[in-house]
């Protein structure tokens, strides 16, 4: 990992190509951030022909090794619509990264509530959300952002879960 940190560095004023390169030799080692690296570098096309399904199978790969930056840049390759997104949203969340899922997962409550959205989001936003609220402390996945305004759409998801 350390490895990948360096040469990545190095690799900063190098060319794409060089950048692959060095994402494909972590990776090919079966580090988690070599990975995340060349997910980064198929997303992008960076040094390489541009491919989501390639990218989806590496951030996949360095999530499945507990990757959370991994973890976010896959379920943003699933459609708004896709119980994945959510998921993958929501296991960020829980170590860390949970800008994504409480910037956005209130609207998908109110699609639901509104007759337009689904079940299976809903259930899973209400997965990720269980063991992940602390009134007293007015936090959501240890955060304090917008605690008032997702408490009730929190509460929902949990209860329809």
């Amino acid at each position: 990992m350390l490895l990948l940190k360096l040469c990545w560095l190095v690799a900063e004023k190098t060319l794409g190509e060089e950048k692959f390169k060095i994402a494909q030799m972590a990776a090919a080692q079966g580090e988690r951030d070599g990975h995340n690296a060349l997910g980064w570098c198929f997303r992008d096309g960076m040094g390489c022909e541009k491919d989501l399904d390639k990218a989806k199978e590496n951030f996949l790969l360095a999530s499945e090794l507990g990757h959370v930056w991994a973890m976010s840049c896959l379920a943003d390759l699933f459609d708004e619509s896709d119980p994945q997104r959510w998921r993958w949203w929501g296991r960020a969340a829980a170590l860390g990264n949970s800008w994504s899922f409480l910037s956005k997962f209130s609207r998908q409550v109110e699609l639901f509530n509104s007759g337009s959205g689904s079940g299976a989001i809903m259930f899973t936003i209400g997965r990720a959300l269980q063991g992940h609220v602390n009134e007293e402390a007015r936090t959501i996945f240890e955060s304090e952002y917008d605690f008032d305004s997702l408490l009730d759409p929190t509460k929902q998801a949990i209860a329809f879960y």
